[in-house]
């Protein structure tokens, strides 16, 4: 019987580093730009985008009414849930 394939990421998570998106899920409601303490969320047409001001505090994961954001791959927070 051949192994299993390892799990991957879901095609349509972006990771880059500073947070992970998943803009299937992603509903471009808007609540995490407005509970961002550094104002590092835009939110545009198409993506959901953080830029390097982003602390990784957590407010936008707490606050996404369906999930779409998480900590990026690798980060200790990710790995605890």
């Amino acid at each position: 019987m051949p192994e299993a394939a390892a799990v991957a990421i879901r095609p349509s998570v972006r990771d880059n580093g500073i947070m992970a998106i998943d803009d299937m899920l992603c509903m471009h409601c808007g609540a995490c730009v407005g509970t961002c303490p550094t104002n590092a969320i835009f939110l545009n047409e198409v993506y959901l985008t953080f830029n390097e001001d982003c602390t990784q505090c957590g407010m936008c994961v707490k606050v996404c009414p369906v999930g779409a954001i998480d900590y990026p791959r690798g980060h200790k927070l990710a790995t605890m849930r």
